[in-house]
């Protein structure tokens, strides 16, 4: 897949991290097992398997490009991360700004970003544990079938 160079790409901080803290692991589901410094437990790709992947995450990684084609891509990898309950963290781009926020995510720009952000989670868990709460309440109230629903309800209720 095109995005294990993203995954790489941070491969130095994480190698770091999770050199200091032995109680971390990395977890990653890909068609293609990437090159990592890092030690890693890797889960090919499987469609049947993947939501419930996801479901046993802490923290959803979404290393991204500071370049103007990773600003149009589509925040669908994040929604799908909140929607299982799990925070984000990575490179916040135009279409994740309208909901993700500090409750539910932790951005980063930098390698020195990636590093302060995984301390910090590992040092506060009663915080991952309130972001993972955020998450769930963020997509029950503004993502689920009837939350658009009781939105469109009320916008189409104005002209009727």
């Amino acid at each position: 897949p095109n995005n294990i160079r993203l995954l790489e790409s941070i491969d130095e901080p994480l190698n770091e991290v999770i050199g200091k803290n032995t109680q971390v692991a990395l977890s990653i589901f890909s068609g293609e097992r990437p090159d990592l410094l890092t030690p890693f437990e890797y889960h090919p790709f499987e469609v049947e398997r993947e939501i419930a992947f996801v479901q046993g995450l802490d923290m959803g990684l979404l290393p991204l490009d500071m370049d103007s084609y990773s600003q149009g891509k589509s925040p669908i990898k994040a929604l799908q991360y909140l929607a299982c309950g799990v925070p984000v963290m990575g490179v916040i781009h135009c279409g994740g700004r309208g909901f993700l926020t500090e409750k539910t995510c932790i951005e980063v720009k930098s390698s020195c970003d990636w590093i302060r952000a995984l301390h910090g989670v590992l040092a506060e868990p009663l915080r991952l544990l309130e972001m993972k709460s955020e998450a769930l309440s963020l997509v029950a109230t503004h993502h689920s079938l009837k939350g658009v629903s009781d939105l469109a309800i009320s916008f189409y209720r104005r002209f009727i």
